[in-house]
């Protein structure tokens, strides 16, 4: 006899706080379990008539979370490696003829939020992008975790879009400041 919605919720609720250290040892970020529970709630709420008792929920539950997890795990790091568009437009401006006065304040604020950045930061990027080096090779050179230098190069995408930001809003410059 399959389970109901209102036994999968009380299950659910009774071991969320379980669930979701399951989920954050899986994923490795908080806010990533809350999302991986909520979907596991929502797909057990959905095939409620394929679990037989509170014994196979559990089993379904943790299962779930750990395949789920592991999918959202492996999403979010393919997309760390990825620039956002406003990056790689700031990137891309870099190498810009200098004379196109459009594109003259974005290269002048990116190359001075690129020397704010750190030592670490800057030689990250100079590696990734100067030399074409993938996050692992990066990682391998500088006796580094891959996850580590995947997390370097995000903060150094923020900030730099922030300063870049700040810098051509503060001069009026910027076509639209995001």
């Amino acid at each position: 006899m399959p389970v109901t919605p209102d036994l999968i919720m009380s299950v659910v609720m009774k071991s969320r706080p379980r669930l979701h250290g399951y989920a954050w040892v899986v994923t490795g970020d908080p806010d990533l379990a809350e999302d991986v529970l909520q979907e596991v709630s929502l797909l057990a709420l959905q095939k409620a008539d394929q679990i037989n008792d509170q014994t196979h929920l559990q089993g379904w539950l943790h299962e779930s979370l750990r395949r789920q997890g592991l999918a959202a795990r492996r999403k979010k790091m393919n997309q760390a490696a990825q620039l956002s568009s406003e990056v790689l437009d700031m990137l891309a401006a870099v190498q810009v003829d200098q004379r196109n006065a459009g594109h003259a304040q974005q290269v002048k604020a990116l190359r001075q939020c690129i020397e704010l950045l750190g030592d670490k930061s800057r030689d990250t990027l100079a590696m990734r992008y100067g030399k074409n080096m993938k996050p692992a090779e990066i990682a391998q050179t500088t006796n580094r975790p891959v996850r580590s230098v995947y997390q370097m190069i995000t903060r150094a995408h923020t900030s730099l879009r922030q300063c870049v930001t700040a810098k051509l809003a503060s001069k009026g410059g910027g076509r639209d400041a995001r």
